[in-house]
């Protein structure tokens, strides 16, 4: 029991980031770059814990596009 839950958590989580954002669109108009970067920088990991085999280009380019993510979050954040 203790195993399919922790499969589970992170997936679950995930999408519940990705559901909400565009409630948070309707209701204030605009979509919060900082979720949908920690979304694409833990996608690779929440698949290998459900035992899904992605391939090592995919999971470079998933870490690429958080990392420019996460400097387009911190460039609009302070600048």
């Amino acid at each position: 029991m203790k195993k399919l839950f922790n499969k589970w958590i992170l997936p679950v989580c995930l999408l519940l980031i990705l559901f909400t954002q565009p409630i948070h669109y309707y209701l204030k108009g605009n979509i919060n770059p900082a979720f949908i970067v920690i979304v694409i920088a833990l996608l690779p990991a929440a698949l290998k814990g459900l035992e899904y085999k992605i391939s090592k280009r995919l999971e470079q380019l998933l870490a690429f596009l958080a990392v420019l993510g996460m400097i387009y979050v911190i460039w609009s954040t302070f600048f």
